[in-house]
């Protein structure tokens, strides 16, 4: 009641005027279960305003007819008023509204716990421009259908989410007890692989939006979550990483003890694979991705990746040499191989190379692999790792003309794969990277 009295008084401080007979607010409605169609009468015209008020959640609309959907089955108190800005008149009516059924709108949400970082994930069938409410029973709340929360300690929480239509009508409300098993917290740790002097650093936590800065224990520092960094000279090096949250609080750190076993230097090398003419090439040295990779293929050509491919036009012995640069550009190695080139694509092959793609690339848990098809026929896809391991096979059964078929890699583990291409005797071959981002 006392919301009620509330209302009553605001409407008398905000219309003083008495109502006359020229403006008389009444109202009639429709109910059809929980939702209830308004008819609001009060001699209508261009200078007159509507306001409703709905006492089930303290809504109101601005509409002279509008529809409303309640919260439950039972009585509600519905106040309509009108005011005309010409004659400055004025009137109300309040009634009871009654309402039987029940909503077929619902919410329910799921959570996943990362060490003190709970994730929510909630659902409804409020449709499009839902709003979502959350109380994490922390005394912390939240909004968005997929927010996460920090919970300062363990323990059991009993986490709500209200859902609201794109109008802002109630639709549902659920709560779910969640169990925190571990505070909140970064758990920074990191491992690190030495590659002659070039240190390479895999840093990891669980703070959503976490920034990374080290300290390589040698007077330099670095950040991101996966460094790199050339130590001068072999030794022993305590390496500390700090992890702060996306706000910059501080959330953890941890140092370790390595070993660096070699010196600086680029010690540049590479492998190759033969596909019937093309040539696919897998650069490597010491400086990683972070190296500039330049490529005589010994034909004419050149290129200037880290791992190219090349298609060569006639058989033959040819001299491939691989330069690398570092990222100041200044010369670190160089070294040549002696390959054999044992023949030439032939029309098919050309065909199927050129229009071989796989999207996207990089790509996270799945791949589209399409490629022109001189004759229907069964195409066996082969996924190889950089070690020239088959880590993924399948087949595609496909007509002439344009193939194409999805590829789940979402169980590979991410990195550098040739995607070969095997049909009717011909084979293509593609570079695809997997990032699982």
């Amino acid at each position: 009641m006392k919301s009620i009295r509330t209302f009553y008084i605001a409407l008398f401080m905000l219309m003083p005027f008495l109502a006359t007979a020229q403006c008389q607010a009444s109202f009639t409605y429709t109910a059809n279960g929980l939702t209830v169609s308004f008819n609001g009468t009060g001699n209508p015209s261009s200078s007159y305003f509507y306001y409703w008020w709905f006492s089930d959640m303290g809504n109101n609309s601005y509409q002279e007819d509008p529809t409303y959907t309640f919260s439950s089955s039972g009585t509600y108190t519905v106040c309509f008023s009108i005011y005309d800005s010409l004659s400055s008149c004025n009137d109300s009516i309040c009634m009871p509204v009654t309402v039987t059924g029940s909503s077929t709108c619902t919410a329910n949400f799921t959570t996943i716990d990362t060490a003190g970082y709970i994730y929510f994930l909630g659902s409804s069938t409020a449709g499009s421009g839902a709003q979502y409410v959350w109380d994490f029973g922390d005394g912390n709340f939240g909004s968005g259908q997929y927010p996460w929360h920090q919970y300062a300690n363990p323990g059991t929480y009993t986490a709500c989410l209200t859902v609201y239509s794109a109008n802002q009508q109630f639709c549902d409300s659920t709560c779910h007890t969640v169990v925190v098993t571990s505070g909140g917290g970064c758990n920074a740790s990191f491992t690190a692989i030495d590659t002659a002097g070039y240190m390479y650093f895999f840093g990891s936590s669980n703070a959503p939006g976490a920034q990374y800065v080290w300290d390589f224990g040698d007077g330099n520092f670095g950040s991101g979550q996966y460094p790199w960094h050339q130590y001068a000279n072999p030794g022993v090096y305590n390496v500390c990483l700090t992890v702060y949250d996306s706000n910059q609080v501080f959330c953890d750190s941890t140092c370790q003890t390595i070993v660096v076993q070699g010196s600086g230097g680029c010690n540049a090398y590479f492998t190759q694979a033969d596909s019937v003419g093309y040539i696919f090439f897998f650069g490597n040295s010491t400086l990683g991705w972070s190296g500039t990779y330049i490529w005589d293929f010994g034909d004419g050509n050149f290129g200037y990746t880290q791992n190219p491919s090349h298609q060569y036009a006639v058989p033959g012995v040819y001299t491939v040499c691989l330069t690398v640069y570092d990222s100041m550009q200044v010369f670190c190695d160089s070294t040549c191989n002696t390959i054999v080139v044992t023949q030439a694509a032939s029309i098919e092959e050309n065909v199927m190379q050129n229009s071989l793609t796989v999207a996207p690339n990089p790509a996270d848990d799945v791949v589209r692999i399409s490629f022109d098809a001189a004759t229907a026929g069964n195409a066996t896809v082969t996924f190889f790792d950089a070690a020239g391991r088959a880590a993924k096979t399948e087949t595609m059964n496909t007509a002439s003309g344009k193939a194409s078929a999805t590829v789940n890699t979402q169980n590979m583990a991410q990195g550098i794969y040739l995607v070969k291409i095997e049909m009717n005797g011909a084979a293509a071959w593609t570079r695809l990277a997997l990032t699982h981002q």
